[in-house]
């Protein structure tokens, strides 16, 4: 290979098994042990969920800031964002993710821990980026813009913090005490608020709900959209994506004008990807499964956007690979599996030597040819 150029080595999380940092540290090992001349950059990245700010700190020169917030449950917890000089990073999940929810149960969870931390942040700057993935919540962002500022009444005039499973209990919304602020959430779901798409029916059984409760979660949605689009005077109703993360990005849109953009562009754009690819002779990503899903939206698809666009190759290692995935439509010029197709997880494998021993064979062979 020519000297001047590397390798830029960008895996999303081996869910379930590798975080992403782990896991690009183990890819760049492996190209270096296996071919100890071949220069390397390792970009952990991620879409929104869980593991973002990681991506993000390891990727962005800024600081971490300590906050005491609210979980799901509304109980006292701490958590942490990324500030930066171009905007603070807040991942969602580091408040009211499923992982730290003490019981699942998404007609009383609330959004509010966020809503704090987005109010600390706002102290800083006036830039913010959420990454709104493994929400435990459905209460469309209505805690977030309580602990903003914003005041919900029900039908006697008392006010209230709805959540998921209250939403049709709100009879006025005033939103006038939030401040300005220029919010971009990550969204890389294309679901609306209500209805056999939304967040109800599509999201919360994994979030605890049961078939009734989804019900009346949907039920609350659409109502609460009804009194957002008269009193607040947005209609998020079809937005798409507006069901991400139980409906926050609908309730962000109405209620701090938020964008909802694609995740990985997001990530890509904060850390300068397309300035990596101006070097790179190669791409190599990866993630737990890769799928149908892998080419719509998520991190993958749109890595080989950005590479197609500087005629750079993409390989991505991932643990399995569903059969019948379609290589050439996907845009990679390689998809190779440390494991075979539903291969179930074991707790005594060791992942991270079957991902080193795969990259390691796989670059031992192909960059010794170049």
């Amino acid at each position: 290979m020519h000297t001047s150029k590397q390798i830029v080595i960008c895996p999303d999380s081996f869910k379930g098994t590798l975080p992403a940092d782990e896991a690009a540290e183990i890819i760049e090992r492996a190209v270096n042990d296996a071919v100890p001349s071949t220069k390397t950059f390792a970009m952990p990245i991620a879409d929104g969920g869980e593991g973002t700010l990681d991506c993000f700190r390891r990727a962005l020169s800024g600081r971490i800031i300590g906050v005491q917030t609210r979980n799901a449950n509304f109980r006292p917890c701490n958590a942490t964002y990324l500030l930066t000089p171009q905007c603070a990073v807040i991942e969602s999940a580091k408040a009211i993710g499923l992982a730290s929810t003490e019981f699942r149960n998404p007609a009383r969870t609330t959004s509010y821990g966020v809503g704090l931390m987005m109010a600390d942040a706002l102290k800083r700057t006036k830039s913010i980026t959420l990454a709104l993935g493994g929400s435990s919540t459905n209460d469309a962002g209505a805690g977030i813009a309580a602990a903003l500022g914003a005041v919900f009444y029900d039908d006697k005039g008392n006010p209230f913090v709805p959540t998921g499973g209250t939403l049709i209990n709100v009879n006025s919304i005033d939103i006038s005490a939030i401040p300005p602020a220029d919010v971009t959430c990550m969204c890389d779901v294309d679901n609306p608020l209500y209805g056999e798409r939304g967040a109800a029916y599509v999201f919360s059984p994994q979030k605890g709900a049961d078939y009734a409760m989804v019900k009346k979660l949907d039920d609350g949605l659409k109502h609460f959209a009804d009194v957002i689009k008269r009193d607040v005077g947005s209609d998020v109703s079809e937005i798409p994506g507006g069901g991400a993360a139980g409906g926050i990005a609908a309730g962000l849109v109405a209620f701090c004008g938020a964008k909802l953009k694609s995740g990985i562009d997001i990530m890509l754009d904060l850390t300068k990807f397309d300035d990596l690819l101006e070097t790179a002779s190669m791409v190599v990503t990866g993630e737990g499964r890769l799928d149908s899903q892998s080419t719509g939206g998520k991190a993958i698809s749109g890595i080989v956007r950005r590479a197609a666009a500087h005629n750079v190759p993409v390989i991505a290692i991932c643990g399995q690979i569903e059969p019948g995935f379609d290589l050439e439509k996907s845009g990679l010029s390689l998809a190779i599996a440390t494991s075979p197709f539903n291969t179930p997880l074991s707790p005594g494998r060791n992942y991270a030597k079957e991902l080193y021993d795969t990259a390691y064979n796989l670059f031992a062979e192909t960059l010794k040819k170049q």
